[in-house]
């Protein structure tokens, strides 16, 4: 629904002009870079703002043209290929348009192109989504602060555009990739929201790993395992063959002590594997015993005295003796 103040400038333009509606403003001009303008003119290039010759602002009066200005440029050889403006000034020479160098390449054309001009009323945007080309302007101090800076020279948003921004001797390019509420829509004296994608050179996040089935987590012994494993008649010799463990309480005596060598015919002797020596140094004395694993009860062999060693039992010295 228009709005009461869209009303009475409709109705004032209806009564100026006879009760006939505003006519449309639509020119063609010979387009060039803002460079080839007044070096007043090359702030231009941060901002999509153009400069049009005094006869424009003439005919635009006549047509009492709502403000803000707003126009569609397109390419008239491809006029698929457009963009919307601003203007900022009428003092170009009579048939030129200067315009921004990034906008020109934006609808595909160079210095010397024909490029057909209309004026247009866009609705306020409220959401634009900027994608940075370099990963660069994402680093700087505060990109939103100076990205909200630098659209103060910005009339229009259109969605698929590239914008250019300048800043600290750098031009950051960053493409329009959405804007709402329609494909092109005025940002003058609008509350935009600006989001950022993440810029085109970041590397790509490589894709998650697949989450594994439960029924592949639980394990099934292939056919060389199944081969390898004891049936159940001879598991008992199989698990014989595997050794023998031991418990850490134990402390087994040395090899002079053992009586686990197995035979000369390389089988081991039962009646040795039923008893073990048991070695234990309590005070100034060394315990051996003999512990029998089928009742669990260890017997004393014997007790044997410990070396005697006298502590601290090295020579001394005096720096007074040494000097």
């Amino acid at each position: 629904m228009a709005s009461f103040q869209d009303i009475l400038s409709g109705v004032a333009n209806s009564l100026l002009l006879g009760g006939q509606p505003a006519a449309e403003f639509s020119q063609s001009y010979r387009c060039y870079s803002i460079a080839h303008a007044n070096e007043s003119l090359h702030c231009l290039e941060s901002g999509d703002k153009i400069c049009l010759p005094s006869s424009a602002l003439n005919a635009l009066a006549q047509r009492h043209v709502q403000y803000p200005m707003l126009f569609e440029i397109s390419n008239l050889q491809n006029p698929s290929q457009k963009m919307y403006c601003g203007v900022m000034e009428f003092s170009a020479r009579e048939g030129i348009a200067y315009v921004p160098h990034w906008l020109m390449k934006n609808i595909g054309i160079t210095d010397g192109a024909l490029v057909l001009l209309r004026n247009v009323t866009l609705p306020k945007g409220t959401f634009i989504q900027l994608c940075p080309h370099d990963s660069k302007f994402t680093m700087l101090s505060d990109p939103r602060v100076i990205l909200e800076k630098k659209l103060r020279g910005y009339s229009c948003m259109t969605k698929g555009s590239t914008i250019a921004i300048q800043y600290s001797g750098f031009t950051y390019l960053l493409d329009v990739m959405d804007v709402k509420p329609a494909d092109a829509v005025s940002i003058i004296e609008a509350d935009v929201e600006v989001d950022f994608a993440p810029p085109r050179d970041a590397p790509s996040s490589p894709p998650p790993e697949p989450v594994p089935d439960s029924s592949e987590l639980v394990w099934s012994p292939s056919t060389e395992e199944k081969n390898e494993l004891p049936s159940s008649t001879n598991q008992s010799q199989y698990f014989s063959k595997l050794g023998r463990g031991h418990r850490l309480s134990e402390r087994l005596a040395g090899a002079s002590d053992s009586t686990e060598n197995p035979s000369p015919d390389g089988k081991s002797d039962e009646a040795t594997e039923e008893r073990t020596r048991i070695v234990e140094d309590r005070g100034q004395f060394r315990y051996v015993y003999e512990l029998d694993r089928s009742s669990n009860r260890r017997r004393l062999i014997r007790r044997v005295p410990l070396p005697k060693t006298s502590a601290f039992g090295g020579k001394g010295y005096s720096l007074s003796k040494m000097q």
